[in-house]
């Protein structure tokens, strides 16, 4: 899954099963012995993760793997794509919450990590199922309603509105967070360059480009120090109230 979720699947799992799990930390000879550590009965990487240590990954028995966010293997030509599609276990689940529907490449290749025989040969399938021009330009698709029959045994699709019942009612929470003596600091800089832009009875090209950058270092400096000049540690009354 991607990094930012890591802490809620391990939440989730400690939420909904009685299962034990694992997050990968650490260095990469931390890493190795949790792979193969059997005390866990999940084990809970990004796809970062699996880039750097696909060898200890293949070299361990996986019964069930599970992609979030499994729009990261949709382009079947990178790097994540063809090492992910590598891993093998007993099942495979893709979770997504983007339509794979409107691009039949991206759809194929992410079939293709669930099963690789479902769609058959990809010459054979896009064949099947794009209209092209002389010069293979994609310029629509065909029998897509026996596209969905071959779909069927595999995907589970959930709208909206088939969970919205399940879903508790939405909360909406503002809190006005003071910002720090030094993204003040920062933002009044840059402050003082726009309005010595604005005041100009002429603008050129240029000063619109300069009036634009410090418009955008305005509003990341309300975010982060680190935004803007990448000095560490950076400072974020967001991520002070955050913690």
């Amino acid at each position: 899954c991607p990094t930012s979720l890591k802490s809620q699947w391990l939440s989730e799992i400690s939420r909904f099963t009685d299962r034990t799990a694992r997050l990968v930390l650490g260095g990469a000879s931390e890493r190795v012995e949790q792979y193969h550590d059997q005390g866990a009965f999940f084990t809970i990487c990004n796809y970062e993760q699996v880039l750097r240590d696909i060898a200890t990954i293949e070299s361990a028995r996986w019964d069930l793997i599970i992609l979030d966010e499994g729009q990261r293997i949709k382009n079947w030509e990178s790097k994540t794509s063809r090492t992910i599609k590598g891993l093998k276990s007993r099942f495979a689940v893709v979770l997504s919450g983007t339509p794979l529907e409107n691009r039949l490449d991206e759809l194929f290749s992410v079939v293709e990590f669930i099963d690789d025989r479902r769609l058959g040969p990809a010459f054979r399938f896009f064949n099947t199922y794009r209209i092209t021009d002389d010069k293979g330009r994609v310029l629509g698709y065909k029998n897509l309603d026996e596209l969905r029959r071959r779909l069927q045994p595999i995907l589970l699709r959930r709208t909206r509105k088939d969970v919205m019942q399940d879903l508790p009612p939405r909360t909406t929470e503002i809190r006005r967070i003071p910002a720090t003596g030094e993204q003040l600091e920062m933002h009044d800089g840059q402050s003082r360059i726009i309005s010595a832009i604005v005041r100009k009875p002429y603008l050129s090209e240029m000063d619109l480009l300069r009036l634009q950058k410090a418009l955008l270092m305005c509003r990341l400096a309300a975010n982060s120090t680190y935004l803007v000049d990448r000095a560490p540690p950076g400072y974020s009354s967001k991520l002070e109230e955050l913690d």
